[in-house]
Protein backbone atom coordinates (compact mmCIF):
# COMPACT_ATOMS: atom_id res chain seq x y z
CA UNK A 1 0.00 0.00 0.00
CA UNK A 2 1.31 3.13 -0.68
CA UNK A 3 0.19 6.59 1.00
CA UNK A 4 -1.05 9.45 -1.29
CA UNK A 5 -2.50 12.87 -0.85
CA UNK A 6 -5.83 13.48 -2.46
CA UNK A 7 -8.32 16.31 -2.60
CA UNK A 8 -11.79 15.83 -3.12
CA UNK A 9 -12.52 17.86 -6.77
CA UNK A 10 -15.42 15.94 -8.27
CA UNK A 11 -17.98 18.91 -7.41
CA UNK A 12 -16.10 20.27 -10.59
CA UNK A 13 -16.74 17.73 -12.48
CA UNK A 14 -19.78 17.36 -15.18
CA UNK A 15 -22.29 14.80 -14.31
CA UNK A 16 -22.14 12.71 -17.45
CA UNK A 17 -18.53 12.47 -16.43
CA UNK A 18 -18.85 11.20 -13.03
CA UNK A 19 -21.74 9.00 -13.81
CA UNK A 20 -18.34 7.16 -15.78
CA UNK A 21 -16.20 6.67 -13.13
CA UNK A 22 -14.46 3.34 -13.07
CA UNK A 23 -15.89 1.52 -10.65
CA UNK A 24 -18.73 4.73 -9.50
CA UNK A 25 -16.22 5.40 -7.20
CA UNK A 26 -15.52 9.12 -6.95
CA UNK A 27 -12.66 9.06 -4.58
CA UNK A 28 -10.49 7.32 -8.29
CA UNK A 29 -10.12 4.39 -5.98
CA UNK A 30 -8.15 5.78 -3.23
CA UNK A 31 -8.80 4.85 0.40
CA UNK A 32 -8.88 6.63 3.38
CA UNK A 33 -7.56 4.43 6.32
CA UNK A 34 -7.58 5.79 9.89
CA UNK A 35 -8.26 2.59 11.92
CA UNK A 36 -5.46 2.47 13.94
CA UNK A 37 -3.42 -0.19 11.78
CA UNK A 38 -2.29 2.27 9.18
CA UNK A 39 -0.79 6.03 9.80
CA UNK A 40 -3.86 8.00 9.00
CA UNK A 41 -4.18 9.22 5.11
CA UNK A 42 -5.10 8.32 1.81
CA UNK A 43 -3.83 5.22 0.14
CA UNK A 44 -3.20 3.24 -2.89
CA UNK A 45 -4.44 -0.31 -2.67
CA UNK A 46 -2.03 -2.98 -4.35
CA UNK A 47 -2.70 -5.51 -6.80
CA UNK A 48 -4.03 -9.08 -5.14
CA UNK A 49 -2.87 -12.78 -6.17
CA UNK A 50 -5.02 -16.04 -5.39
CA UNK A 51 -2.28 -19.06 -5.67
CA UNK A 52 -3.11 -22.61 -5.80
CA UNK A 53 -2.26 -23.10 -2.37
CA UNK A 54 -5.24 -20.75 -1.48
CA UNK A 55 -7.61 -23.55 -3.38
CA UNK A 56 -5.90 -26.96 -2.32
CA UNK A 57 -2.85 -26.69 -0.05
CA UNK A 58 -2.02 -30.49 -0.28
CA UNK A 59 -1.79 -30.47 -4.27
CA UNK A 60 -0.15 -26.98 -4.31
CA UNK A 61 2.59 -25.98 -6.67
CA UNK A 62 2.84 -22.42 -6.10
CA UNK A 63 0.60 -21.41 -9.38
CA UNK A 64 -0.87 -17.52 -9.95
CA UNK A 65 -5.12 -18.77 -10.65
CA UNK A 66 -5.93 -15.37 -10.44
CA UNK A 67 -5.26 -11.53 -9.74
CA UNK A 68 -7.02 -8.45 -9.25
CA UNK A 69 -5.63 -4.85 -9.90
CA UNK A 70 -6.62 -2.17 -7.75
CA UNK A 71 -10.00 -1.55 -8.85
CA UNK A 72 -10.79 -5.54 -8.78
CA UNK A 73 -10.77 -6.21 -12.32
CA UNK A 74 -10.81 -9.69 -12.48
CA UNK A 75 -7.92 -12.12 -14.69
CA UNK A 76 -7.92 -16.27 -14.41
CA UNK A 77 -5.21 -18.37 -15.22
CA UNK A 78 -6.16 -22.34 -15.94
CA UNK A 79 -3.40 -24.79 -16.48
CA UNK A 80 -2.81 -28.11 -18.43
CA UNK A 81 -3.94 -31.23 -16.86
CA UNK A 82 0.07 -31.86 -15.20
CA UNK A 83 -0.40 -28.47 -13.61
CA UNK A 84 2.65 -27.03 -15.67
CA UNK A 85 1.56 -24.66 -18.22
CA UNK A 86 -1.29 -22.19 -18.83
CA UNK A 87 -3.57 -23.21 -21.19
CA UNK A 88 -6.18 -20.63 -20.38
CA UNK A 89 -5.98 -17.05 -19.62
CA UNK A 90 -9.14 -14.85 -18.82
CA UNK A 91 -9.72 -10.82 -18.62
CA UNK A 92 -13.10 -11.17 -17.10
CA UNK A 93 -15.62 -8.23 -18.00
CA UNK A 94 -18.44 -9.41 -16.52
CA UNK A 95 -19.26 -12.57 -14.28
CA UNK A 96 -22.75 -13.77 -14.47
CA UNK A 97 -24.45 -13.55 -11.01
CA UNK A 98 -27.94 -14.35 -12.19
CA UNK A 99 -28.54 -17.58 -13.71
CA UNK A 100 -30.53 -15.48 -17.34
CA UNK A 101 -27.24 -13.70 -17.29
CA UNK A 102 -23.65 -14.52 -19.13
CA UNK A 103 -19.82 -14.54 -18.43
CA UNK A 104 -18.29 -11.77 -20.58
CA UNK A 105 -14.44 -12.06 -20.72
CA UNK A 106 -11.29 -12.09 -22.67
CA UNK A 107 -9.87 -15.78 -23.58
CA UNK A 108 -6.46 -16.55 -24.77
CA UNK A 109 -6.29 -20.52 -25.41
CA UNK A 110 -2.68 -22.47 -25.73
CA UNK A 111 -1.90 -25.24 -27.21
CA UNK A 112 1.65 -26.85 -26.56
CA UNK A 113 4.00 -29.21 -27.66
CA UNK A 114 5.38 -31.59 -24.73
CA UNK A 115 8.51 -32.41 -26.85
CA UNK A 116 9.96 -28.82 -26.35
CA UNK A 117 7.19 -27.52 -24.02
CA UNK A 118 6.52 -24.40 -26.14
CA UNK A 119 3.06 -23.27 -27.32
CA UNK A 120 1.96 -24.64 -30.43
CA UNK A 121 -1.08 -22.58 -31.24
CA UNK A 122 -2.37 -20.20 -29.61
CA UNK A 123 -6.01 -18.41 -29.82
CA UNK A 124 -6.87 -15.09 -29.06
CA UNK A 125 -9.99 -14.03 -27.77
CA UNK A 126 -11.51 -13.27 -31.43
CA UNK A 127 -11.10 -17.23 -32.48
CA UNK A 128 -7.85 -16.60 -34.99
CA UNK A 129 -5.14 -18.98 -34.28
CA UNK A 130 -1.79 -18.59 -34.19
CA UNK A 131 0.40 -21.37 -35.05
CA UNK A 132 3.92 -22.20 -35.26
CA UNK A 133 6.95 -25.22 -34.79
CA UNK A 134 10.46 -25.48 -33.79
CA UNK A 135 13.44 -27.15 -34.41
CA UNK A 136 14.77 -30.17 -31.83
CA UNK A 137 16.33 -27.85 -29.81
CA UNK A 138 13.48 -25.89 -29.05
CA UNK A 139 13.85 -22.75 -31.60
CA UNK A 140 11.56 -21.63 -33.55
CA UNK A 141 11.17 -22.89 -37.20
CA UNK A 142 7.86 -21.84 -38.76
CA UNK A 143 5.21 -19.33 -37.73
CA UNK A 144 2.02 -18.45 -39.20
CA UNK A 145 -2.18 -17.04 -39.07
CA UNK A 146 -4.62 -19.68 -39.84
CA UNK A 147 -7.97 -17.35 -38.92
CA UNK A 148 -11.15 -19.16 -37.15
CA UNK A 149 -11.16 -22.51 -37.03
CA UNK A 150 -13.78 -23.68 -40.56
CA UNK A 151 -13.03 -19.93 -41.88
CA UNK A 152 -10.40 -20.37 -44.60
CA UNK A 153 -8.45 -17.40 -43.73
CA UNK A 154 -4.66 -16.50 -43.60
CA UNK A 155 -2.25 -19.52 -44.12
CA UNK A 156 -4.11 -22.32 -43.89
CA UNK A 157 -3.97 -24.92 -46.69
CA UNK A 158 -6.53 -28.03 -44.99
CA UNK A 159 -8.59 -27.34 -41.76
CA UNK A 160 -9.13 -31.32 -41.60
CA UNK A 161 -5.65 -31.87 -41.63
CA UNK A 162 -4.17 -29.00 -40.06
CA UNK A 163 -1.84 -28.30 -42.83
CA UNK A 164 -0.88 -24.92 -42.77
CA UNK A 165 2.03 -22.20 -45.10
CA UNK A 166 4.16 -20.62 -42.60
CA UNK A 167 4.46 -16.58 -43.18
CA UNK A 168 7.84 -16.90 -41.50
CA UNK A 169 10.51 -19.32 -41.63
CA UNK A 170 13.77 -19.79 -39.97
CA UNK A 171 16.65 -21.11 -40.86
CA UNK A 172 20.11 -21.53 -38.69
CA UNK A 173 23.25 -22.89 -38.68
CA UNK A 174 25.21 -23.10 -35.49
CA UNK A 175 28.23 -24.96 -36.91
CA UNK A 176 28.68 -22.14 -40.12
CA UNK A 177 32.31 -21.38 -38.57
CA UNK A 178 33.49 -25.09 -38.31
CA UNK A 179 32.29 -25.74 -41.70
CA UNK A 180 32.39 -22.83 -43.82
CA UNK A 181 34.38 -20.46 -42.13
CA UNK A 182 31.76 -18.10 -41.74
CA UNK A 183 29.68 -16.68 -38.14
CA UNK A 184 26.63 -18.30 -36.54
CA UNK A 185 23.75 -16.94 -38.93
CA UNK A 186 20.10 -17.20 -39.07
CA UNK A 187 18.06 -16.68 -42.23
CA UNK A 188 14.40 -15.16 -41.78
CA UNK A 189 11.90 -15.92 -45.15
CA UNK A 190 8.81 -13.70 -44.53
CA UNK A 191 5.79 -14.26 -46.91
CA UNK A 192 4.91 -10.47 -47.99
CA UNK A 193 0.60 -12.27 -48.48
CA UNK A 194 -1.19 -15.07 -46.62
CA UNK A 195 -1.38 -18.22 -48.52
CA UNK A 196 -4.90 -17.66 -49.12
CA UNK A 197 -4.31 -14.24 -50.05
CA UNK A 198 -1.64 -15.63 -52.69
CA UNK A 199 -0.57 -18.94 -53.30
CA UNK A 200 2.96 -18.15 -54.81
CA UNK A 201 3.74 -14.63 -52.85
CA UNK A 202 6.83 -12.94 -53.12
CA UNK A 203 9.18 -13.64 -50.35
CA UNK A 204 11.78 -11.06 -48.24
CA UNK A 205 14.56 -12.85 -46.88
CA UNK A 206 17.06 -11.72 -44.09
CA UNK A 207 20.24 -13.16 -42.65
CA UNK A 208 21.78 -11.85 -39.69
CA UNK A 209 25.10 -13.05 -38.28
CA UNK A 210 26.16 -13.30 -35.01
CA UNK A 211 29.96 -14.10 -32.98
CA UNK A 212 30.77 -16.47 -30.79
CA UNK A 213 28.80 -13.89 -28.19
CA UNK A 214 25.78 -13.59 -29.69
CA UNK A 215 26.33 -10.15 -30.52
CA UNK A 216 25.29 -8.96 -33.91
CA UNK A 217 27.98 -8.52 -36.91
CA UNK A 218 26.14 -8.15 -39.53
CA UNK A 219 22.59 -8.58 -41.35
CA UNK A 220 21.96 -8.93 -44.70
CA UNK A 221 18.37 -8.26 -45.99
CA UNK A 222 17.06 -8.14 -49.34
CA UNK A 223 16.53 -5.21 -51.41
CA UNK A 224 15.05 -3.97 -54.85
CA UNK A 225 16.36 -5.32 -57.69
CA UNK A 226 17.25 -2.05 -58.82
CA UNK A 227 20.27 0.11 -57.56
CA UNK A 228 20.73 3.72 -58.47
CA UNK A 229 24.16 5.10 -59.63
CA UNK A 230 26.51 5.64 -62.45
CA UNK A 231 29.11 3.75 -60.98
CA UNK A 232 29.94 0.37 -58.92
CA UNK A 233 30.57 3.05 -56.01
CA UNK A 234 27.65 5.31 -56.31
CA UNK A 235 25.32 1.76 -56.66
CA UNK A 236 27.32 0.56 -53.41
CA UNK A 237 25.42 3.45 -51.15
CA UNK A 238 22.66 4.46 -53.97
CA UNK A 239 23.03 7.47 -55.75
CA UNK A 240 20.40 9.37 -57.67
CA UNK A 241 22.47 12.67 -59.11
CA UNK A 242 20.50 14.67 -57.18
CA UNK A 243 23.20 17.98 -56.71
CA UNK A 244 24.57 19.17 -53.88
CA UNK A 245 23.68 22.59 -54.22
CA UNK A 246 20.25 23.19 -55.02
CA UNK A 247 20.85 26.18 -58.09
CA UNK A 248 22.34 23.23 -59.90
CA UNK A 249 20.31 21.37 -62.19
CA UNK A 250 19.57 17.54 -61.90
CA UNK A 251 21.32 14.87 -63.49
CA UNK A 252 19.19 11.96 -64.82
CA UNK A 253 19.03 9.14 -62.30
CA UNK A 254 20.43 5.87 -63.79
CA UNK A 255 19.37 2.50 -62.42
CA UNK A 256 21.03 -1.01 -63.11
CA UNK A 257 18.23 -3.87 -62.70
CA UNK A 258 19.56 -6.87 -61.49
CA UNK A 259 20.06 -10.23 -64.22
CA UNK A 260 17.98 -13.29 -63.40
CA UNK A 261 21.19 -15.05 -62.99
CA UNK A 262 22.89 -12.45 -60.42
CA UNK A 263 23.01 -12.69 -57.23
CA UNK A 264 20.46 -10.59 -55.04
CA UNK A 265 20.62 -6.94 -54.32
CA UNK A 266 20.82 -6.95 -50.33
CA UNK A 267 20.91 -4.12 -47.75
CA UNK A 268 24.17 -4.62 -45.36
CA UNK A 269 23.19 -3.19 -41.87
CA UNK A 270 24.42 -3.65 -37.97
CA UNK A 271 27.97 -4.20 -39.28
CA UNK A 272 29.98 -4.00 -35.81
CA UNK A 273 33.65 -4.33 -35.18
CA UNK A 274 34.41 -5.16 -31.61
CA UNK A 275 37.81 -5.53 -29.51
CA UNK A 276 39.11 -8.13 -26.99
CA UNK A 277 36.85 -6.28 -24.35
CA UNK A 278 33.56 -6.47 -26.24
CA UNK A 279 33.77 -2.59 -27.16
CA UNK A 280 32.59 -1.58 -30.43
CA UNK A 281 35.52 -0.21 -32.32
CA UNK A 282 33.85 0.02 -35.65
CA UNK A 283 30.51 1.06 -37.04
CA UNK A 284 29.58 0.85 -40.60
CA UNK A 285 27.06 2.90 -42.14
CA UNK A 286 24.39 0.55 -44.23
CA UNK A 287 25.69 -0.18 -47.74
CA UNK A 288 24.35 -2.04 -51.02
CA UNK A 289 26.57 -5.61 -51.70
CA UNK A 290 25.03 -8.82 -53.22
CA UNK A 291 24.31 -12.35 -51.71
CA UNK A 292 23.72 -12.76 -48.61
CA UNK A 293 27.56 -14.51 -47.63
CA UNK A 294 29.11 -12.71 -44.83
CA UNK A 295 32.01 -10.79 -46.50
CA UNK A 296 33.96 -8.44 -44.05
CA UNK A 297 35.48 -5.70 -45.89
CA UNK A 298 38.49 -5.80 -48.40
CA UNK A 299 38.65 -2.45 -49.19
CA UNK A 300 38.29 -0.71 -45.74
CA UNK A 301 38.39 2.92 -47.27
CA UNK A 302 35.68 2.20 -49.45
CA UNK A 303 33.53 1.89 -46.82
CA UNK A 304 31.99 4.82 -44.65
CA UNK A 305 32.20 4.28 -40.75
CA UNK A 306 32.48 5.36 -37.51
CA UNK A 307 35.55 4.38 -35.39
CA UNK A 308 35.38 4.63 -31.56
CA UNK A 309 38.31 4.85 -29.20
CA UNK A 310 38.01 3.65 -25.19
CA UNK A 311 40.31 4.84 -22.08
CA UNK A 312 40.91 1.99 -20.01
CA UNK A 313 38.15 2.50 -18.12
CA UNK A 314 35.89 1.22 -20.87
CA UNK A 315 34.64 5.00 -21.86
CA UNK A 316 34.21 6.43 -25.29
CA UNK A 317 36.99 9.12 -25.22
CA UNK A 318 36.90 9.58 -29.13
CA UNK A 319 34.86 8.91 -31.99
CA UNK A 320 35.83 9.22 -35.54
CA UNK A 321 33.05 9.82 -38.29
CA UNK A 322 32.93 8.74 -42.24
CA UNK A 323 33.66 12.30 -43.32
CA UNK A 324 36.60 12.96 -40.88
CA UNK A 325 35.20 14.98 -38.55
CA UNK A 326 35.51 14.01 -34.65
CA UNK A 327 33.88 13.84 -31.30
CA UNK A 328 36.83 13.68 -27.81
CA UNK A 329 35.51 13.78 -24.55
CA UNK A 330 37.47 14.39 -21.44
CA UNK A 331 36.56 13.08 -18.08
CA UNK A 332 38.38 15.83 -16.19
CA UNK A 333 38.74 19.55 -16.67
CA UNK A 334 40.95 20.86 -18.82
CA UNK A 335 43.60 23.58 -18.27
CA UNK A 336 43.31 25.01 -21.94
CA UNK A 337 39.75 24.93 -23.76
CA UNK A 338 41.94 25.73 -26.69
CA UNK A 339 44.14 22.83 -27.11
CA UNK A 340 43.21 19.30 -28.73
CA UNK A 341 42.46 17.22 -26.51
CA UNK A 342 44.90 14.85 -27.50
CA UNK A 343 46.58 11.88 -26.14
CA UNK A 344 49.94 14.04 -25.58
CA UNK A 345 48.29 16.72 -23.92
CA UNK A 346 46.24 14.86 -21.75
CA UNK A 347 49.73 12.47 -20.85
CA UNK A 348 51.32 15.92 -19.70
CA UNK A 349 49.01 16.48 -16.95
CA UNK A 350 47.36 19.34 -18.77
CA UNK A 351 43.83 18.32 -17.04
CA UNK A 352 42.60 18.57 -13.68
CA UNK A 353 41.25 14.86 -13.00
CA UNK A 354 37.85 14.44 -11.87
CA UNK A 355 35.25 12.05 -11.79
CA UNK A 356 32.18 14.43 -11.28
CA UNK A 357 32.97 16.43 -14.08
CA UNK A 358 33.41 15.88 -17.99
CA UNK A 359 34.47 18.31 -21.22
CA UNK A 360 33.26 17.37 -24.68
CA UNK A 361 34.20 18.45 -27.89
CA UNK A 362 32.33 18.30 -31.27
CA UNK A 363 32.31 18.29 -34.72
CA UNK A 364 32.48 21.92 -34.56
CA UNK A 365 34.96 22.38 -31.91
CA UNK A 366 37.58 20.38 -33.64
CA UNK A 367 37.00 21.61 -37.57
CA UNK A 368 40.21 22.85 -37.74
CA UNK A 369 42.00 20.15 -36.42
CA UNK A 370 39.96 17.66 -38.28
CA UNK A 371 39.78 19.82 -41.84
CA UNK A 372 42.40 22.69 -41.81
CA UNK A 373 41.24 25.18 -43.26
CA UNK A 374 38.67 23.86 -45.67
CA UNK A 375 35.52 23.66 -43.15
CA UNK A 376 32.81 26.10 -43.32
CA UNK A 377 32.26 26.24 -39.50
CA UNK A 378 32.64 30.14 -38.12
CA UNK A 379 35.71 30.79 -36.23
CA UNK A 380 33.78 31.24 -32.88
CA UNK A 381 32.52 28.04 -32.91
CA UNK A 382 35.96 26.28 -32.54
CA UNK A 383 36.99 24.90 -28.93
CA UNK A 384 33.60 25.93 -27.62
CA UNK A 385 33.22 22.59 -25.90
CA UNK A 386 30.25 21.38 -23.78
CA UNK A 387 31.26 20.36 -20.32
CA UNK A 388 28.86 18.23 -17.39
CA UNK A 389 28.72 18.02 -13.40
CA UNK A 390 27.35 14.72 -12.25
CA UNK A 391 26.43 13.88 -8.62
CA UNK A 392 27.33 11.03 -6.56
CA UNK A 393 24.27 9.67 -7.91
CA UNK A 394 25.59 9.95 -11.69
CA UNK A 395 22.66 12.17 -12.04
CA UNK A 396 23.76 16.01 -14.47
CA UNK A 397 23.27 18.49 -12.10
CA UNK A 398 25.23 21.37 -14.37
CA UNK A 399 25.77 21.93 -17.99
CA UNK A 400 27.97 24.45 -19.62
CA UNK A 401 28.22 25.51 -23.00
CA UNK A 402 31.98 26.90 -23.00
CA UNK A 403 32.97 30.09 -24.82
CA UNK A 404 28.96 30.66 -25.75
CA UNK A 405 27.01 33.71 -27.18
CA UNK A 406 24.05 33.93 -24.21
CA UNK A 407 23.46 37.69 -25.68
CA UNK A 408 23.38 38.72 -29.35
CA UNK A 409 26.47 41.64 -30.19
CA UNK A 410 27.82 40.85 -26.45
CA UNK A 411 31.47 38.95 -26.04
CA UNK A 412 31.53 35.17 -25.32
CA UNK A 413 30.32 33.75 -22.00
CA UNK A 414 29.72 30.66 -20.32
CA UNK A 415 25.99 29.20 -20.50
CA UNK A 416 25.36 27.33 -17.43
CA UNK A 417 22.15 25.31 -16.43
CA UNK A 418 21.00 23.82 -13.42
CA UNK A 419 19.03 20.97 -12.51
CA UNK A 420 17.62 20.13 -9.36
CA UNK A 421 16.23 16.11 -8.45
CA UNK A 422 14.69 14.50 -5.17
CA UNK A 423 16.34 11.20 -3.81
CA UNK A 424 14.60 9.34 -6.03
CA UNK A 425 16.16 10.33 -9.63
CA UNK A 426 12.84 12.80 -10.40
CA UNK A 427 13.87 16.22 -11.92
CA UNK A 428 12.52 19.42 -9.68
CA UNK A 429 14.34 22.22 -10.97
CA UNK A 430 15.69 23.60 -13.97
CA UNK A 431 17.57 26.73 -13.34
CA UNK A 432 18.15 28.61 -16.55
CA UNK A 433 21.69 30.93 -17.86
CA UNK A 434 19.88 33.78 -16.28
CA UNK A 435 19.21 32.27 -12.95
CA UNK A 436 15.42 32.11 -13.79
CA UNK A 437 13.66 28.75 -12.69
CA UNK A 438 12.72 27.56 -16.20
CA UNK A 439 11.13 24.74 -15.05
CA UNK A 440 9.74 23.65 -11.87
CA UNK A 441 8.15 19.93 -10.84
CA UNK A 442 6.01 18.06 -8.56
CA UNK A 443 5.75 14.34 -8.64
CA UNK A 444 3.43 11.43 -6.89
CA UNK A 445 4.64 8.74 -5.02
CA UNK A 446 3.90 6.19 -7.28
CA UNK A 447 6.46 3.13 -6.72
CA UNK A 448 9.53 2.38 -8.63
CA UNK A 449 8.49 -0.51 -10.85
CA UNK A 450 10.21 -4.60 -9.95
CA UNK A 451 13.21 -5.63 -11.37
CA UNK A 452 12.99 -6.98 -14.86
CA UNK A 453 9.72 -4.28 -15.50
CA UNK A 454 10.16 -1.09 -17.68
CA UNK A 455 10.97 1.76 -15.41
CA UNK A 456 7.61 4.61 -16.31
CA UNK A 457 9.05 6.99 -13.63
CA UNK A 458 6.62 8.90 -11.15
CA UNK A 459 3.50 10.66 -12.53
CA UNK A 460 4.14 14.82 -12.50
CA UNK A 461 1.17 16.41 -10.66
CA UNK A 462 2.10 20.09 -10.84
CA UNK A 463 4.42 22.03 -13.24
CA UNK A 464 5.46 25.15 -13.62
CA UNK A 465 7.06 26.69 -17.00
CA UNK A 466 8.65 30.01 -17.34
CA UNK A 467 6.89 30.60 -20.59
CA UNK A 468 3.29 28.35 -19.98
CA UNK A 469 2.90 28.69 -16.72
CA UNK A 470 1.26 26.37 -14.23
CA UNK A 471 -0.13 22.98 -15.02
CA UNK A 472 -1.96 19.63 -12.99
CA UNK A 473 -2.70 16.25 -13.60
CA UNK A 474 -4.84 14.41 -11.07
CA UNK A 475 -4.03 10.21 -11.31
CA UNK A 476 -6.23 7.70 -10.07
CA UNK A 477 -5.16 4.95 -7.78
CA UNK A 478 -3.79 3.08 -11.22
CA UNK A 479 -1.78 5.63 -11.98
CA UNK A 480 -4.07 6.52 -15.49
CA UNK A 481 -4.40 10.44 -16.22
CA UNK A 482 -8.09 11.67 -14.81
CA UNK A 483 -7.66 15.43 -15.13
CA UNK A 484 -5.44 17.90 -16.56
CA UNK A 485 -5.38 21.63 -16.44
CA UNK A 486 -3.41 25.03 -17.51
CA UNK A 487 -3.33 28.07 -16.38
CA UNK A 488 -6.30 29.40 -18.41
CA UNK A 489 -8.41 27.14 -17.22
CA UNK A 490 -9.19 24.62 -20.08
CA UNK A 491 -8.83 20.87 -18.83
CA UNK A 492 -9.28 17.55 -19.82
CA UNK A 493 -10.69 14.69 -18.38
CA UNK A 494 -10.49 10.92 -18.97
CA UNK A 495 -12.79 8.06 -18.45
CA UNK A 496 -12.21 4.61 -18.35
CA UNK A 497 -14.10 1.21 -18.27
CA UNK A 498 -13.57 -1.58 -16.13
CA UNK A 499 -10.60 -3.31 -17.80
CA UNK A 500 -9.07 0.46 -17.24
CA UNK A 501 -9.23 1.41 -21.23
CA UNK A 502 -9.84 5.00 -22.53
CA UNK A 503 -13.68 5.24 -23.33
CA UNK A 504 -14.60 9.17 -23.32
CA UNK A 505 -12.91 12.13 -23.64
CA UNK A 506 -13.67 15.63 -21.99
CA UNK A 507 -12.45 19.04 -22.12
CA UNK A 508 -12.96 22.79 -22.78
CA UNK A 509 -10.63 25.92 -23.81
CA UNK A 510 -10.19 28.19 -20.92
CA UNK A 511 -11.99 28.99 -17.25
CA UNK A 512 -15.40 30.04 -18.52
CA UNK A 513 -15.79 27.18 -21.34
CA UNK A 514 -18.11 24.27 -20.46
CA UNK A 515 -16.75 20.95 -20.83
CA UNK A 516 -17.96 19.42 -24.39
CA UNK A 517 -17.65 15.50 -25.06
CA UNK A 518 -14.31 15.20 -27.42
CA UNK A 519 -14.01 11.84 -27.76
CA UNK A 520 -15.67 8.58 -27.15
CA UNK A 521 -14.00 5.17 -27.80
CA UNK A 522 -16.02 1.86 -28.25
CA UNK A 523 -14.85 -1.39 -27.80
CA UNK A 524 -16.27 -4.59 -29.09
CA UNK A 525 -17.38 -6.34 -26.23
CA UNK A 526 -19.12 -3.43 -25.35
CA UNK A 527 -22.22 -5.26 -25.13
CA UNK A 528 -24.70 -1.95 -25.47
CA UNK A 529 -22.49 0.09 -28.35
CA UNK A 530 -20.63 -2.48 -30.05
CA UNK A 531 -21.49 -5.23 -32.79
CA UNK A 532 -24.14 -8.30 -32.12
CA UNK A 533 -21.37 -10.64 -33.10
CA UNK A 534 -18.06 -9.04 -32.38
CA UNK A 535 -16.09 -11.97 -32.66
CA UNK A 536 -17.03 -12.66 -36.10
CA UNK A 537 -15.93 -9.39 -37.03
CA UNK A 538 -12.76 -9.39 -34.59
CA UNK A 539 -13.65 -6.68 -32.58
CA UNK A 540 -13.30 -8.27 -29.20
CA UNK A 541 -10.83 -6.65 -27.13
CA UNK A 542 -10.50 -3.88 -30.02
CA UNK A 543 -12.27 -0.63 -30.57
CA UNK A 544 -15.08 -0.57 -32.98
CA UNK A 545 -15.95 0.70 -35.61
CA UNK A 546 -12.64 0.12 -36.80
CA UNK A 547 -10.87 3.68 -36.22
CA UNK A 548 -9.15 5.03 -33.25
CA UNK A 549 -12.13 6.69 -32.42
CA UNK A 550 -15.89 7.42 -32.86
CA UNK A 551 -16.58 11.23 -32.76
CA UNK A 552 -20.22 11.16 -30.96
CA UNK A 553 -20.60 15.24 -31.78
CA UNK A 554 -19.06 18.31 -33.31
CA UNK A 555 -16.62 18.96 -31.06
CA UNK A 556 -14.93 22.31 -33.00
CA UNK A 557 -18.70 24.05 -33.30
CA UNK A 558 -19.12 23.38 -29.47
CA UNK A 559 -22.55 21.53 -30.78
CA UNK A 560 -23.01 19.39 -27.80
CA UNK A 561 -22.18 20.81 -24.42
CA UNK A 562 -22.91 18.90 -21.20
Amino acid sequence: MQKCLFRNITASYPPAFTDTLQNQDERLGYQFKDDGNHPEGWYVPGSKTKYDFHKNPDTAKGLVLETKDTFDNRSTIEYDEYDLLPVKARQWIFEAVEVEDEDVYLETIAEYDYRILQAKMITDPNGNRSVFAFSPLGLMTKSGVIGKEGAVEGDIIDEQSQQWKPSVEMEYDFMAFKNHGQPVWVKTIQREQHYTDETNSPEIIKVEYTDGFGRLLQTRIQAEDVIFGKTKTDRQFGNSNLPQKQEDPNEDAIGVERGPSDKMNVVVSGWQVYDNKGQVIKQYEPYFDKGFTFEAAKNEHKFRKLRMYYDPRGQVVRTKNPDGSEQRVIFGIPDDLTKLPTTTYLLQNKITPTPWESYTYDANDLAKETHGENHNVPDDHHYTPSSVVMDALGRTIKTTEHQAHIKPNEEKEDVVMKYEYDIRGNLLKVTDALGRVAFHHKYDLKPVTGEGEEEQGANVLWTKHIDSGEKTAIFDAAFKPIEMQDERGAKVLNAYDQLSRLIKLWAKDNASAGFTLREKLIYGDDTENGPANPMATNHLGQLYPPSLASRECECFAASCSI
